[in-house]
């Protein structure tokens, strides 16, 4: 609720980094596979990027209307995905940064994603709607 992110070390049980970047409350949070990246979301609609070993914030990353719900990177680092309020899923390519893909579900506001641990084309949602969702990244259909 602090708006910030903060990185623990576990062995020590000590704060090593002290993240400070959203204007609203942190919701989510997800390494990247090789756990060099963090990404957060939060309830100001945005993504952000950082660098694990500096703290540094890398970019900020928009496109949602409203909070991000959770974010997820793919098995193999190379999509990041994110949820939201406003009942959407944005795929970008971790190489650009940019939207791939957009994702519209059945209805309302989407709570949690991840990738299939097998394949980036395959991703899950779970919505407010109570419905959990199967989707083919690649050509963005429902899958069932």
């Amino acid at each position: 609720m602090d708006k910030q992110v903060l990185v623990w070390d576990l062995g020590s049980g000590k704060v090593v980094r002290t993240l400070s970047g959203h204007s609203d409350e942190v919701d989510t949070l997800a390494f990247s596979p090789d756990g060099a990246s963090l990404a957060s979301g939060g309830e100001d609609a945005k993504v952000i990027l950082w660098d694990v070993a500096s703290g540094r914030k890398v970019q900020t990353l928009s496109g949602h209307e409203g909070a991000v719900r959770s974010v997820v990177f793919s098995a193999d680092g190379a999509y990041l995905a994110s949820a939201g309020a406003d009942g959407r899923i944005l795929v970008r390519d971790t190489a650009t940064n940019q939207v791939t893909r957009i994702l519209s579900g059945p209805g309302g506001a989407i709570n949690a994603i991840t990738f299939d641990g097998k394949s980036r084309n395959r991703l899950y949602s779970g919505g407010e709607d109570g419905h959990v969702v199967a989707w083919d990244v690649k050509n963005g259909t429902m899958r069932q």
